[in-house]
Formats: structure tokens, C-alpha cells, sequence
């Protein structure tokens, strides 16, 4: 399959502008997403930096308010120092949410006030953490006193044997986690070394519903790996309805918890995605409007001039020769190129001048080689030249070229005009032919029309002879097979037709001296002709180098232009005279024709021959058929 140069050179513009535009593009998006990346996880160190610092303030927090509570009940073991050991430190501990003390008349809490407002209060609890009997303090997962809720507390025995806790609300890490902002919509949860989620997820009921699911796939991941033996990641991927995040894992080296940051994909990578569909649509725009700047630069620098050469080249291949000119471009190999087939219609078209241009043509069109051969066909062939030239070139010298030169150029003009082809110029003769390179119709009416024209044009030229009388034509015409091809060698060959039909053309044109004629032309032309000519029957020759009898005629004009003279029939009914043998009433008939024509050539040519018949009777077997002794 082809493809124009436009479409070629669209496509590359296109092209490169498209890999240059991706390159940066790409180069763009991985450089935006990588520093994109290390922002989020910069973002998590720092979330995850806070947040260890403020859990293990809080944390050490709760472990100093229980510390204080239990120097205060060692002190003074009574029922107010103990009452007043647990609710002085509540006010200064952000997290605890209550104290506890478990003594031989069982447990009594301190709730911590902003938990129902007012001052701590004192209340008897039961069940808020584990009956463990452990020798130091420790966190243990406990209930909350104040509101019945999941706690870890930090438990201890005292001197006498009694505990004391500090109990944090496992919401208030939940609100401490809800304080810090993880991107647009991300968030922070807290995960067991079993994969439970101890703290949830803060924020507004869509987004933390996610963060929870999001956890929960977090969870069962570390409790496989726990299984597994396998380490904790630092950094995971969680993929939710179709949807991406990115989790930062990090110990917070409590109670073997995992803090988890999590940051939908979307918070630090979605506006690269936005503005790289803003970036596609701005560059397939720019690339459409590349791509018509492109098409149109092309268009008019490179397509329109190369199809200007291409139809120049054209013009060439059918030898039309003066279609070609110069056409000037911008582009230097194009301007050079359209120069190039200047120069070389133009030595084609000197070059023309030796052969016949309708042979050329014929050749290119159909792919044919000039080598030796021909072919038989009917063409219609005339040769011309002019009368008394042999002595008009001895008494003017070099300076008949012109005279020939202006004689040449109307019979070739009368010839082309009529679709002939001028074979070649013998010295001032001209042959022509119809009926090739291509089969014509009406060649031998195309012929007599262009002899006529070549007599009349001649005469209007005013071309002058030796004794300074108007030049006459000779024409002869004739019809028939010739052979007509490249006649040569295969080295130098001539378009040209050979034969008898030819050679009688010839003589037929030498005959026009023994009558005194202008055109002859053949009894074959004058019936292809038919009824569009006016002719007169001259008389049956037998031409030098011919046996036979050849019945020719003088070429009068058109029928539809020429009204036929009177002395025409009176001519024609002496030669049927003549050839009956009825010689006397033949020179009766010529006399009256030279009366109406007067120095008439055939009709003085037959009154000589009849006189001679006259004088020396002819034999029985004699035939009207006049020998022409030279050519």
C-alpha cells in the first residue's frame, strides 16, 4: 500500500512531536510521583514521630499520676487520704480517664471530670480489670470506670497489698490519633499483635468507615505474618474497591502494638493524576494542532511543489513540452529540481525539432522502445516542395536558407495543424503522412486539406524565385500499405514509411512539372476523400520506375468551399475522347476548355499528345496510359 508525502510527513511531525511531548511527560510524572511518594512517607515518619511522642508522654503520664497516687495512700492509709490520693492527680493527666484503688472493702474509682463534668468523683466499681497478681506494675487491658468501655490501665501492688490502676480509654487514643491530619482523608489506627484493632480510625463517618475496613485488611495481614513468623513491613499496600493506600507500619513498643498510618493513594498522588489528564488532553490538543500545522506546512513547502514536478513530469512523459516551466520554491532541492526539468524540457523541445513529437508521445504512453521494426498500415502520404528552387539556390547561395527555411516551416505548420506528422525535410521538400504512429480517421481528407493549405499559405507568404516570380508547390498525394515503423540501424534509426505507396506519393508530386499542375493526387486519395473534394481527372500515367497505369487527378479545392468551373467537364469529356481514340474531337473539347482557362497544363499537355496521335496513329493494342520518363 502507498502512502502520500503529506500523510508521511504528517505522521513524523506528528510523530516526534509526540515522543518528545511523552518523554518530558513521562519524565514529569515519575519525578512528580517519586517526590509525591517521598512526601507521603516523610508526612508518615513525622504523623508517626508525633505520634510516638505524644502516646509515651501520656503513657508516662498515666505511669507518674499512678506513681503519685501510690506515695500519697502509702503515706496516710486512711479512707480521705486515700479518696483524696485518687482524685488530686485526674486534673493534670490529659489521657487517664480514671484512677482505682482495691483495697479489703473493695474497689473505688476517681472518674476523671471531663468525663461527666464538675469535680472527680469518687464511685465503687467492680470488674474493671483482671485478677492479676502481678509482683510490679504494669499495663494490662482493663475496663474503663467511667464509662464501662475498653481501657488499658496501669496496675501495681501497693505495700499493703492493695492495687492501685490508672485507667486510659482506649477513645482517648482515638481522639489523640483524630487531632493529627494524615493528607485530605487519611488517618492512623492502632493494631494488636493478634491483628485486632485496639484504636480506630478518627474522622467523618464515610471516611472513617473506609479507614476501619481499611485496618481491619491490615490486621488480618499482620496476623498472618505473626503466624508465619514472618517480620512486620514498614510500609504496605492495601487495595479497597478498587481503590489504593498507602500504610507506614511502625512499632509503638507498647503491649507489642503496631501503629498504622494510612493514606489513600489518592490524598498525595491524585492531583499528579488530575493534572496528567490535564496534561494528556493539553497535549493531544497540542498534537491535533501540531499535527494540522504539520499537514499544512507540508502542504504548502513540500506536497504542492513535488506534485507541481510530478505533474510537470507528466506533461514531460507525453512530450508536452511547452506545459513545463521553472517553478520556484523555498526548498533549494525542490527549486533545483524544477529547474533541472526546465532546462531539460527545453532540450527536448530543440531535440523535437529532428523527430516527429506524436512518435515520441506514442512511445511513452505506451511503454514502447525506440528500436528497428515496422509495421504495414493505410496512411495517406504528401510530399512537397517548391517549384524552380535548384535555380534559386545557385543564383542566391547560402542566402535561400530563409527562403527554404519560411517554405519548411508553413508546410509543417499546414501538416501538424491537420494531425499529420512530418516525416522528414529533403532538401526543400517536405514528406508528411496521416494514418501514424496512431490509426486516423479521414487521413486522406486531413491530407488534401493540408495541401491546400501549404499551396495558399506559400503563395500569401510571398516567397519569390530566381526571376523574381511568386514560387509555386508541387504536392503529391497518395493512399495505400507502406511499411512504417524505425527504420535504421540500432544505432541511428528514422520514424519514417517505406514502399511503393511512398515512392508513387513521390512521383505523383514530380508529375505536377509534366502538367503544370499544383497538386496531384492518386485515384485511392480522391476515393477515401470522397465527395469533400473538387477534383478534375487529369490523365492515367504510368510514373518513372512503374509498369501500371496509375489514374491521378488535380486537387481543386473542398466541395463545400469551391464551386466546380465550367472548363473542368469540358477537360474531363476530352480525355474520354482521347482514350476512345477519338482524337479530333478531343482537341475541339481542349480548344474550347483553353478558351475558358487559358495556358491550362493538362488541357495543353493532352491537345500536344492528341496532335501527335493525329500525325502517327497509334497501333490496335495501344492503351491511354501516359509514361512519365523521369521522376
Amino acid at each position: 500500500m502507498r502512502t502520500g508525502l503529506q500523510t508521511i510527513l504528517t505522521t513524523l511531525a506528528l510523530g516526534c512531536v509526540l515522543i518528545v511531548a511523552g518523554s518530558v511527560h513521562i519524565a514529569w510524572w515519575r519525578t512528580a510521583t517519586r517526590n509525591s511518594t517521598a512526601l507521603a512517607i516523610e508526612i508518615e515518619r513525622q504523623v508517626t514521630t508525633s505520634v510516638r511522642h505524644e502516646w509515651w508522654a501520656q503513657v508516662t503520664g498515666a505511669e507518674a499520676a499512678w506513681g503519685a497516687a501510690a506515695r500519697l495512700i502509702e503515706r496516710d492509709s486512711s479512707l480521705a487520704a486515700r479518696d483524696a490520693a485518687l482524685t488530686q492527680p485526674l486534673g493534670s493527666m490529659s489521657l487517664v480517664t480514671a484512677l482505682a484503688h482495691e483495697g479489703t472493702k473493695g474497689t473505688v474509682a476517681a472518674i476523671e471530670p471531663g468525663k461527666r463534668g464538675g469535680e472527680p468523683r469518687l464511685q465503687t466499681v467492680a470488674g474493671i480489670w483482671p485478677a492479676a497478681d502481678a509482683s510490679t506494675p504494669g499495663w494490662v487491658s482493663a475496663i474503663d470506670p467511667a464509662e464501662a468501655e475498653p481501657a488499658v490501665a496501669y496496675v501495681g501492688r501497693l505495700s499493703d497489698g492493695s492495687r492501685l490502676g490508672a485507667f486510659v480509654a482506649l477513645s482517648q487514643f482515638s481522639r489523640l490519633l483524630g487531632q493529627i491530619a494524615v493528607g485530605r482523608t487519611g488517618g492512623a489506627a492502632v493494631i494488636d499483635p493478634a491483628g485486632r484493632l485496639v484504636v480506630e480510625p478518627a474522622g467523618h463517618d464515610r471516611d472513617r468507615t473506609k479507614l476501619i475496613k481499611v485496618s481491619r485488611r491490615i490486621g488480618a495481614a499482620l496476623a498472618q505474618r505473626a503466624e508465619q513468623s514472618e517480620p512486620v513491613p514498614e510500609r504496605i499496600a492495601v487495595e479497597l474497591a478498587g481503590e489504593r493506600f498507602a500504610v507506614g507500619l511502625s512499632p509503638l513498643h507498647f503491649q507489642g502494638w503496631q501503629f498504622a498510618v494510612i493514606v489513600p493513594e489518592s490524598d498525595f498522588l491524585g492531583e499528579i493524576d488530575a493534572t496528567t489528564r490535564r496534561v494528556g488532553i493539553g497535549l493531544a490538543l497540542a498534537i491535533a494542532l501540531a499535527g494540522l500545522v504539520a499537514a499544512a506546512l507540508a502542504k504548502l513547502l513540500l506536497v504542492q511543489p513535488i506534485r507541481a514536478v510530478v505533474a510537470d513530469l507528466a506533461h514531460l512523459e507525453r512530450f508536452e513540452l511547452d506545459a513545463l516551466v521553472h517553478r520556484r520554491s523555498r526548498l533549494i532541492e525542490i527549486d533545483q529540481l524544477s529547474a533541472a526539468l526546465a532546462r531539460m524540457a527545453a532540450g527536448l523541445a530543440n531535440f523535437g525539432r529532428f523527430i516527429p513529437v506524436d512518435l515520441v508521445r506514442e512511445l511513452v504512453a505506451h511503454g514502447g522502445r525506440a528500436e528497428p521494426g515496422g509495421t504495414s498500415a493505410r496512411i495517406t502520404i504528401l510530399f512537397a516542395d517548391l517549384a524552380g528552387f535548384t535555380r534559386l539556390a545557385e543564383r542566391l547561395g547560402p542566402a535561400v536558407l530563409p527562403v527554404a527555411s519560411r517554405f519548411l516551416e508553413l508546410a509543417s505548420e499546414a501538416v501538424e495543424r491537420r494531425a499529420g506528422t512530418v516525416d522528414k525535410f529533403i532538401g526543400d521538400a517536405v514528406m508528411a503522412f496521416w494514418g501514424a504512429p496512431r490509426p486516423q480517421p479521414h487521413t486522406a481528407l486531413e491530407a488534401c486539406r493540408a495541401a491546400l493549405a501549404i499551396v495558399a499559405e506559400t503563395a500569401a507568404a510571398g516567397l519569390m524565385d530566381a526571376e523574381g516570380q511568386p514560387l509555386k508547390v508541387r504536392v503529391g498525394l497518395h493512399s495505400g500499405e507502406a511499411i512504417i515503423g524505425n527504420i535504421g540501424s540500432r544505432t541511428r534509426l528514422n520514424y519514417t514509411a517505406i514502399g511503393d505507396s511512398v515512392n508513387l506519393a513521390s512521383r505523383l508530386e514530380g508529375a505536377n512539372k509534366a502538367y503544370g499542375t499544383a497538386i496531384l493526387i492518386s485515384e485511392e486519395t480522391r476515393r477515401e476523400a470522397g465527395e469533400a473534394i473538387l477534383v478534375r481527372e487529369v490523365d492515367c500515367i504510368a510514373v518513372y520506375g512503374r509498369d501500371l497505369g496509375v489514374t491521378v487527378y488535380e486537387l481543386l479545392g473542398l466541395s463545400a468551399t469551391t464551386i466546380c468551373p465550367a472548363w473542368v467537364e469540358c477537360y474531363e469529356r476530352a480525355l474520354a475522347a482521347y482514350r476512345q481514340r477519338r482524337f479530333r474531337d478531343a482537341l475541339h473539347l481542349i480548344e474550347t476548355c483553353l478558351a475558358q482557362k487559358p495556358g491550362d497544363g493538362p488541357a495543353v499537355a493532352l491537345a500536344e499528345r492528341c496532335r501527335n496521335l493525329l500525325t502517327a496513329p497509334p497501333p490496335p493494342d495501344w492503351q491511354p496510359v501516359h509514361a512519365l520518363q523521369t521522376k
